[in-house]
């Protein structure tokens, strides 16, 4: 930055000049090759420590004793890594860590000096299960359609069909409908190859959607399927969104954009977005992280469990822009201080972030505008 603070990408610079390289040879027997890339340096200068974690949990940690190879030299170890009953749905990762020993310049004892991170194969795959056991109840109102059970209720909008509401205990969560979004704001690269006019057409695609076909049944009492059909006449194509709310609040989404147009622009992104209220505020999720990071430098970014502020998520660039994205998320949840909230969990992993700023603000439209981060304000909501 021009006062010299350190931007999310010397991350993944910091990852990708690393001096050390770890490769598995055998995960399953702890075999790891370790390869010295300084030109003088012995790694006896370093401390080396693995660890591995069961979904974020460190469950074994230990130290490598007085490993010594000389610069430019590689040599395959064996670490004695414990042996793991797989329990259902969870992931093993194994990360190994050199640290300086010694203060080094301005680096002091005990500095992150290089890092892999390894998924351990031992997996016990369960699908998930919703139950239908409890009693839902559908009301309509006029145009809103409202599904409840105990403790929760959610409700749709019959005419332009998207959900509208989500309330728990009586309390309303949701500030904006959760609507289908591909766009995102441009960054000062996306101007070099003229993104924000060229894939114009995906901005705000969201309004063109026409409700055509609305169907809702409840197959058992615990359980009410709403199915979506629009046309998106903008774009000539049809977009599928089906709704299964079950007995415990949980809604699960289907949606399928089929795209008949073959000369369409590059999506900038594809997936949901929505406002909660600013108390659900506190941000949690299983994925890489800390900082920032895209599907093109997220190799710096480890897979944990993160807790932060919504607040703590965005990184004051010098020009406003898209920011503190999160990627390789298996969950994520947005919750107030007294742990209420919201939380998405992909069938598959997903990207996702959650800011005090809309995508609005923090696009300057067409072309690039002389703007600062200071010029924008935090909103009253989270945009998710």
């Amino acid at each position: 930055m021009p006062d010299r603070k350190v931007q999310p990408e010397m991350q993944e610079l910091k990852k990708v000049y690393q001096p050390i390289y770890f490769k598995s040879m055998n995960l399953n027997k702890g075999l790891i090759k370790i390869t010295n890339h300084h030109d003088f340096t012995n790694l006896k200068k370093y401390d080396f420590q693995w660890k591995i974690e069961a979904n974020g949990e460190k469950i074994a940690e230990a130290g490598l004793d007085k490993l010594s190879l000389a610069a430019g030299q590689s040599k395959t170890i064996k670490l004695d890594l414990p042996k793991i009953q797989a329990k259902p749905n969870t992931e093993y990762f194994l990360t190994i860590t050199a640290e300086l020993k010694e203060e080094q310049n301005f680096r002091k004892a005990g500095h992150d000096v290089a890092f892999e991170q390894f998924k351990l194969p031992i997996e016990k795959q369960v699908p998930r299960s919703y139950p239908t056991d409890g009693t839902i109840e559908k009301v309509k109102n006029d145009s809103i359609v409202e599904i409840s059970g105990d403790n929760f209720a959610v409700q749709f909008n019959s005419q332009n069909g998207w959900l509208i509401s989500y309330k728990i205990d009586d309390e309303k969560l949701l500030k904006e409908p959760l609507q289908p979004n591909f766009w995102r704001a441009p960054t000062d690269n996306d101007f070099g190859n003229n993104m924000p006019k060229r894939a114009q057409v995906w901005k705000n695609l969201e309004e063109s959607f026409n409700l055509k076909n609305w169907k809702i049944d409840q197959p058992c009492p615990g359980q009410v399927n709403i199915e979506t059909t629009f046309d998106i006449q903008k774009i000539n194509t049809e977009t599928k969104i089906l709704y299964t709310i079950y007995s415990d609040g949980s809604v699960k989404i289907d949606s399928k954009f089929i795209l008949y147009e073959k000369d369409l622009p590059s999506l900038p992104r594809i997936g949901f977005i929505t406002k909660l209220k600013k108390e659900y505020s506190n941000f949690s999720y299983y994925g890489r992280g800390p900082h920032e990071n895209y599907i093109d430098r997220n190799t710096s970014a480890r897979v944990d469990v993160y807790n932060s502020t919504v607040a703590e998520q965005y990184f004051p660039y010098t020009r406003p822009q898209e920011n503190g994205y999160k990627t390789d998320v298996r969950w994520a949840k947005l919750y107030n201080e007294e742990g209420l909230g919201l939380k998405a969990v992909g069938q598959d992993q997903f990207g996702t972030s959650a800011l005090h700023y809309s995508q609005e603000q923090l696009d300057p439209g067409s072309s690039k505008q002389h703007r600062h981060s200071t010029d924008i304000e935090p909103q009253n909501f989270v945009e998710w």
